[in-house]
């Protein structure tokens, strides 16, 4: 019964493999600037409990230290070159920088709809004499006063399984985890605007079945399902700006030949 209900809020698989498209795009763009990122919040708790998305999330959560404002200016003046636009929150001192895809070589095939790549910036703050990173967003530290993560926690980062991507982890969120109040044997639901509704009605369900925190195991070990996806390299993503440019189709129908050749 539980898991025929969390079922109706896993991401469909063709969406969820756009969402690694996307996140990849963002990723590779960070890497180009020499950004260094940690997975945070439900999307570290996605990569503990499922080496992926949780099925039933829908954005992706990382930290960047605030050492890289630099770095963050000239990345966030080369995201429109790569398919990418700010969403809701548009500047480095709000602590708080959200990016959306704004191109079809992303959403590929028109399917376009929201998703959101949240990157928080961190600062260094000494917390209960320990050298930790803290939101440097106001309003997330009112909102969540616990999320902090030690810095010997991060740092050496490591590299960890995220569906078809590899992304940069802190090397133990024990603590963070503690703190934070997230749970690798048991889940609650969150999702934002889209599926609000339907959420509310299947936490109801299984809360009325005594299914709720959710233990069961077969949905704890759930992977996100997604269709098959190619990931390319970053310059495959860029958009049309330029006279000589190809737009994504010629791009798609050189790979396409190139292959056929090389057979």
């Amino acid at each position: 019964m539980g898991i025929e209900q969390v079922n109706r809020l896993v991401m469909n698989p063709r969406k969820r493999a756009v969402y690694y498209r996307f996140a990849h795009v963002v990723l590779e763009l960070l890497k180009k600037h020499n950004i260094e990122c940690f997975a945070h919040s439900g999307t570290l708790l996605g990569i503990a409990r499922h080496e992926g998305f949780i099925p039933w999330d829908d954005d992706i959560d990382v930290m960047v230290p605030e050492s890289y404002e630099n770095e963050i200016e000239a990345f966030l003046q080369d995201i429109e070159n790569y398919g990418l636009k700010l969403g809701t929150s548009k500047t480095f001192e709000s602590g708080l920088i959200q990016l959306v895809p704004n191109s079809n070589i992303i959403f590929e095939n028109g399917y376009p709809y929201f998703m959101g790549f949240d990157i928080f910036i961190g600062i260094k703050e000494d917390i209960s004499g320990r050298e930790c990173y803290f939101y440097k967003s106001k309003d997330f530290r009112r909102w969540f006063k616990k999320n902090w993560i030690p810095s010997e926690d991060v740092y050496p980062l490591e590299e960890y399984k995220f569906g078809p991507l590899k992304m940069m982890g802190p090397n133990t969120f024990d603590t963070y985890f503690k703190n934070s109040g997230f749970d690798l044997n048991s889940a609650i639901i969150k999702v934002h605007k889209a599926t609000k509704e339907i959420a509310e009605e299947v936490v109801n369900i299984l809360k009325d079945n005594g299914d709720y925190p959710i233990t069961n195991k077969e949905i704890l070990c759930m992977e996100a399902p997604y269709d098959p996806i190619k990931l390319e390299s970053l310059e495959f993503y860029r958009v049309l700006n330029k006279k000589n440019d190809k737009s994504f189709f010629e791009k798609l129908l050189d790979k396409i030949v190139k292959e056929r050749v090389s057979k």
